[in-house]
This record gives structure tokens, C-alpha cells and sequence, in this order.
């Protein structure tokens, strides 16, 4: 189950998105290759063709970036990395894709803690009362919409670890119209010093976001 191997999987991935935040060199991989990408909609802006597992989708990029996939690892994976002509950190731009099969309730749960009622999405609270979550401030949560997809976006700021080197995280949880679930994250401000905030880069691409249906 990928719900079952992301658990291990989330530690490893904070690590990566804090050292990725504030990288600005390309992100590599042993045994792993960067997809082509193809400019399609002007000289600006670039739409990159995405497979994560069963998850298919175009991506239109206008930072700059470039999309590596990681097919054969445990838990297939996109990276999304641009970096940002600016002087001031944050100087890049890291968002982690990941894919599950139908069962949104599930997934987004287990990896955003957000769970659709009804007809919207709202903070998922744990049913065993003895369940404490790390202490967490300023959680936020928004609805988006991708050209064919619906979901959400939540971010929420550490409360734990040193004071240096908290961040603002964001999670999502973007269902294609074929019922698979595109799930990721990204860091996107530290809480310390005057920095900028990546969270309307993030979501201006995240909203780009075409699925490519199974037939």
C-alpha cells in the first residue's frame, strides 16, 4: 500500500524539502534521469508532461523549472525545482508529487490530515482521543481547482525543533477526474528573517495542472 509506505517515507521527505528550500543548484540523483521538457504555450512559460505511478499530467511552468521522476523507487515520485533570480532566500522553488489510486478520503488523511465532508474540505481530527499531533500554528485551508482537477491545499507553520530552521509547509490534495489522487508537499517560508513567501508560486502551479485520463 502507498499509504503504508509514505509513513516511512515523511521523514526522510521533510529533511529533503528544508535542504531543497534553500538550495540553488539543480537537485540529482544517482540512477535517475530529469525528464524533457517541451515549450508549447509561449517563450515564457513551459509545459512539462508528468508521470507519477498511475498519475498523469501537464504542468505549465513559468519560473523556469524543470521535473525530475523517480519511477523505479518504492514509492513513485516527481520533483518540481526552480530556481529564482533573486538575491533574497528563498532562491528556489521544490514541490515533491506523489500518486495514490482511488480513495481519496484515505490518502489525504494519512498524508495532508485534510478529508473532504460533503461538498468541501476541512481539517481532518484524528478519532482516537489519545492522538496528540505535534503542536502546530497558523494552519490554513483553501479549495483549489486545477483546469480539470478539485482539491486542497493546507499550510501550517512548525512549532517544534530549533527556531532557526522552522518552516511553513504545504501539503495538497488534487483529485483527477479519473478518481487517482495526486498528493505533495513543499516547503514554502522559513519563520525567521524577513523572507518571501513561495505559496502563490506553488499554487499558481498546482492550478495549471491538466490530468491526462486512463482510457
Amino acid at each position: 500500500m502507498v499509504i503504508r509506505s509514505l509513513r516511512k517515507f515523511q521523514g526522510q521527505l521533510g529533511q529533503l524539502l528544508c535542504v531543497v528550500f534553500f538550495l540553488v543548484s539543480p537537485i540529482s540523483h544517482a540512477n535517475e534521469q530529469a525528464t524533457s521538457s517541451r515549450a508549447t504555450r509561449s517563450s515564457t512559460t513551459t509545459t512539462h508532461l508528468v508521470t507519477v505511478g498511475v498519475c498523469r499530467f501537464h504542468l505549465d511552468d513559468s519560473l523556469g523549472g524543470w521535473i525530475h521522476e523517480y519511477p523505479k523507487q518504492d514509492i513513485p515520485s516527481a520533483t518540481y525545482h526552480a530556481e529564482l533570480k533573486r538575491t533574497k532566500l528563498p532562491a528556489a522553488v521544490a514541490v515533491d508529487f506523489f500518486c495514490d489510486t482511488k480513495g481519496e478520503s484515505e490518502i489525504c488523511r494519512e498524508f495532508c490530515r485534510i478529508e473532504k465532508k460533503g461538498a468541501h474540505w476541512m481539517k481532518w481530527l484524528h478519532p482516537d482521543p489519545d492522538y496528540r499531533d505535534p503542536p502546530e500554528a497558523h494552519f490554513t485551508l483553501r479549495e483549489i481547482k486545477s483546469i480539470n482537477g478539485k482539491g486542497a491545499v493546507s499550510t501550517k507553520d512548525e512549532t517544534i525543533g530549533d527556531e532557526k530552521t522552522r518552516a511553513r509547509r504545504l501539503s495538497f490534495c488534487l483529485i483527477s477526474p479519473d478518481g487517482n489522487v495526486l498528493i505533495g508537499k513543499a516547503v514554502v517560508d522559513r519563520l525567521q528573517g524577513n523572507l518571501r513567501r513561495e505559496e502563490k508560486e506553488v499554487i499558481k502551479l498546482l492550478e495549471t495542472i491538466e490530468f491526462i485520463e486512463s482510457r
